[in-house]
């Protein structure tokens, strides 16, 4: 009898459906199934959507920015902190034209559908989850007609690390937890947009896409990862700081002017670039946290840039930051978001309060109802192509040159940091047709800089 009932127990705690059990409590949090595919960043993906049962099913449609869930499409748009017919914004206002800006650029736990449908340690992936995700040295992404049989169209993912997969159906649209001006950034899943990357040779993980906030999509969601285990599991090599031996000659020394153009903030405007002999003059190319000129081309590790990941055979550069961080995936967070005076290659150069600009300052010089800017081919006599910025002020005025022998934009960097995205910094991009302020200037990108006086 005794036997019989060890032989039992021993066949219940080591049957298949015993072990799978076992193993499927291992990839399931508050009942939801995650998947690891061992991405950099450790994010462990959902392998449904909110309100799905299966992979293959469509979920709940949700508005961003509301929990309440619809198990059908609703007709009309509507959204919880956006007006839509007078374009305004009360929460997650990210650009003055739509309203106050708050300064959130993520969604707060409260607003977020995956967590308060799902639980506390869920969450609507971020933006550069999403780009981590679409990144083609990670995984894999296979457009099929059928899913598992069921008639079912979409993409199956496939980690290139330990070749698990996720499923996500077809021309559908998934939310990020990441606003963009009166949008939000979202994971575009149409056959359309993926064949018209393909066609172009785009890297898939530069094809987010953005939907009116009012839109009713889907929610994938993300696992809430703990901060202090995510980067010591990443980094496996770090790099030795960039030396500051290029030191400008005699750039320190010399007397700089600044032009008053009536600015509302009061700021003042250095005549010329960091490294110029006069207005029209380019001047140097700068890292973003580094105080000299690059002597190593236009692309290379900025002077906080710790760590290099390496995993299982694939290589892959990922960039961890020991300074100026807010996310953990970038490093340990010390919530900095504008370069220190120590740090700042206008206040090394130059002295006194000569400064960066910050991303503030650059979009009060391009708010056409400050300035007027008009391109030009030649200036005070001197060839050279660039903006004349023009006070609707005082009438006063400066100079941006574009270098003779760059092909493409010119980028002016600013101070501050994009919180959302700890890679990349504010700055403006200048050509003959176009001056946009931009949050896509790479940390490593050397940049111009045009100094403000600090008041």
């Amino acid at each position: 009898m005794k036997k019989t009932i060890v032989i039992s127990l021993f066949l219940l705690l080591f049957s298949p459906y015993s072990v799978k059990a076992k193993q499927q409590k291992e990839y399931t949090r508050n009942g939801h199934e995650y998947v690891d595919l061992e991405l950099p960043s450790g994010t462990l993906w959902a392998t449904c959507n909110v309100g799905a049962e299966q992979p293959e099913d469509e979920g709940y449609y949700f508005s961003w920015g509301d929990t309440q869930s619809h198990a059908t499409k609703p007709s009309r748009k509507q959204s919880k902190y956006s007006n839509l017919e007078k374009k305004q914004i009360s929460k997650y206002c990210t650009d003055m034209k739509f309203g106050q800006e708050d300064g959130k650029t993520e969604l707060d736990a409260e607003d977020d559908a995956a967590t308060v449908n799902w639980g506390k340690e869920w969450q609507t992936p971020s933006t550069d989850q999403i780009r981590e995700l679409r990144d083609t040295v990670c995984c894999t992404w296979k457009w099929v007609d059928s899913y598992h049989g069921k008639n079912v169209c979409g993409f199956v993912v496939t980690s290139k690390i330990n070749g698990k997969t996720l499923f996500f159906r077809g021309e559908t649209y998934c939310w990020s937890r990441s606003p963009k001006e009166f949008c939000a950034d979202i994971l575009d899943l149409s056959k359309a947009a993926w064949d018209k990357q393909i066609s172009h040779q785009r890297n898939p993980r530069n094809f987010i896409g953005g939907h009116d906030r009012g839109s009713f999509l889907h929610v994938r969601a993300v696992r809430k990862q703990p901060q202090d285990k995510i980067l010591p599991a990443l980094i496996n090599k770090m790099m030795k700081y960039p030396t500051e031996q290029s030191v400008l000659k005699g750039v320190t020394q010399k007397q700089h002017q600044y032009v008053d153009l009536g600015l509302p903030s009061g700021t003042l405007w250095a005549t010329e670039n960091i490294g110029a002999d006069c207005a029209t003059d380019d001047g140097v190319d700068i890292c973003w946290g580094d105080k000299y000129s690059s002597t190593q081309g236009n692309i290379r590790p900025g002077r906080f840039n710790i760590g290099t990941v390496f995993f299982k055979g694939l290589l892959k550069h990922y960039s961890f930051y020991s300074k100026y961080v807010t996310s953990a995936e970038y490093g340990n967070i010390d919530n900095l978001t504008e370069l220190e005076p120590e740090d700042d290659a206008a206040t090394a150069q130059w002295g006194g309060k000569w400064r960066t600009p910050s991303y503030q300052q650059l979009k009060e010089l391009a708010d056409t109802t400050n300035c007027t800017w008009t391109w030009v081919t030649s200036y005070k006599g001197q060839t050279a192509e660039g903006y004349v910025i023009k006070s609707l002020r005082n009438n006063n005025e400066i100079f941006l040159p574009k270098p003779k022998q760059k092909k493409g934009d010119e980028i002016y960097i600013s101070k501050t940091l994009r919180r959302s995205y700890n890679r990349y910094v504010y700055g403006i991009t200048l050509n003959e047709k176009h001056n946009d302020i931009t949050s896509l200037v790479s940390r490593e990108h050397a940049c111009k800089v045009r100094p403000v006086w600090q008041k």
